[in-house]
């Protein structure tokens, strides 16, 4: 009923608003409906593709429909442009929903679990699926962790903060390692990632 309630009220979120194929691309997902449920979500992202909520919805869609390494791609790019905005209830992908309980077990503070997600994902090998990142994306790549260095200024962010430089500092690693960049720069990173959570960088070395 509530599908049908949004197909009759299509009119009042208008053709270029996001949320309606996002909230429809839902429900058809919960129906089990996951091939419709693709189709709308597509659309959604196509209006707004920065949309981390989206991606991870796009991703779970991929997920349920046993496309894992497709799933974990968008994930991956999900969780990167803002943990916070993903809800993780909504998650259905199997590989998800255990990675998410393994973080709680380690993670106490419930605003922290997603942030630390992806962190996580990377050590426990579950974002084992890259893709090739252009050099202007590693630009940004670089530009975001001076941004976020420069906020570890304040404690107050230290939560958030400091999960998001580890990951990017992982997908820097990857980055460097696939167009073989010297060791030196490497190295800086590594020394970095350990400097920040000695603990992570054990387990990400290990």
């Amino acid at each position: 009923r509530v599908l049908e309630l949004y197909g009759k009220q299509k009119h009042l979120f208008g053709e270029t608003d996001s949320s309606y194929y996002l909230r429809t691309g839902r429900c058809c997902k919960f129906l089990g409906r996951f091939d419709q449920a693709l189709d709308l979500i597509e659309e959604a992202l196509r209006l707004d593709r920065n949309s981390a909520e989206i991606l991870a919805e796009f991703g779970d869609c991929y997920g349920l429909l046993n496309e894992i390494d497709y799933s974990k791609v968008l994930f991956r790019e999900a969780f990167y442009l803002d943990p916070q905005s993903i809800d993780l209830e909504l998650i259905e992908s199997g590989f998800m929903v255990r990675l998410i309980e393994r973080v709680k077990e380690d993670v106490l503070r419930e605003e922290e679990i997603k942030e630390w997600i992806p962190v996580y994902a990377v050590i426990y090998q579950v974002f084992d699926v890259k893709r090739e990142m252009k050099e202007l994306e590693a630009g940004r790549l670089r530009q975001s962790i001076y941004g976020l260095r420069s906020e570890l200024k304040s404690p107050d962010k230290e939560w958030r903060i400091i999960p998001r430089l580890l990951y990017r500092y992982f997908l820097l690693v990857d980055y460097y390692l696939s167009s073989g960049t010297e060791r030196s720069k490497i190295d800086d990173i590594l020394k970095r990632i350990e400097l920040l959570d000695p603990e992570i960088f054990k387990l990400y070395i290990s």
